[in-house]
């Protein structure tokens, strides 16, 4: 029994030193290419709220969920996301939003200062997509406009961005594609909603 024991800690030992020497990739949420605001829009006067993310549990974890099926997701112990991704999808959400309307749009923490007059709230069903093939992004946007004490806008959203490429940084490349997709469609629908 003595000569199991150090047998034992030594063998521990071998597998931690083997998880040291191969650490997990990390992978950063890419910049999608920017749409220039139109000068004139009225949108441009709001001050925007954005809530962070709400996504699903899958999509939450560091590790990087892929399909593997129809309905089978995987998360990947060796691939991860370098940031949580609700964050800086939040983040880019804000960024291609404000490029996109002229609005002045910040992204959850608030400053104590800050008076929006409109806030969105993005809830996500699905953001996954296979290996080499399209992310699909979708769910429910929904605006408050601090104005009229109640919702101007909800819209559902279903985007299929294509692929990216192969492995993991294609899978990457196309969330990105995706939450710029999404920033395309809300800001079409503020401008629908305000411009006129």
């Amino acid at each position: 029994m003595m000569t199991l024991r150090p047998l034992a800690a030594a063998f521990a030992l071998s597998l931690g030193a083997c998880a040291e020497l191969n650490p997990p990739t990390l992978h950063l949420l890419p910049t999608a290419p920017v749409h220039a605001a139109a000068t004139d829009s009225a949108v441009a006067r709001e001050q925007i709220a954005l809530s962070r993310i709400a996504l699903p549990d899958y999509a939450e974890d560091s590790a990087i969920a892929y399909l593997t099926g129809a309905t089978t997701v995987a998360r990947s112990v060796d691939e991860r996301w370098a940031d949580p991704l609700a964050r800086t999808a939040t983040a880019a959400l804000a960024g291609a939003l404000t490029a996109r309307t002229g609005a002045l749009v910040l992204a959850e923490p608030w400053p104590p200062e800050f008076d929006p007059t409109l806030r969105i709230d993005v809830l996500v069903d699905q953001f996954v997509g296979a290996l080499g093939g399209p992310v699909t992004l979708s769910g429910e946007v929904r605006v408050a406009d601090a104005r009229m004490r109640g919702l101007a806008v909800v819209r559902r959203f279903d985007i299929a961005a294509p692929s990216g490429g192969d492995g993991f940084d294609g899978v990457a490349r196309a969330h990105a594609d995706a939450v710029a997709r999404l920033a395309d469609e809300i800001a079409a629908a503020l401008e629908a909603r305000y411009g006129g």
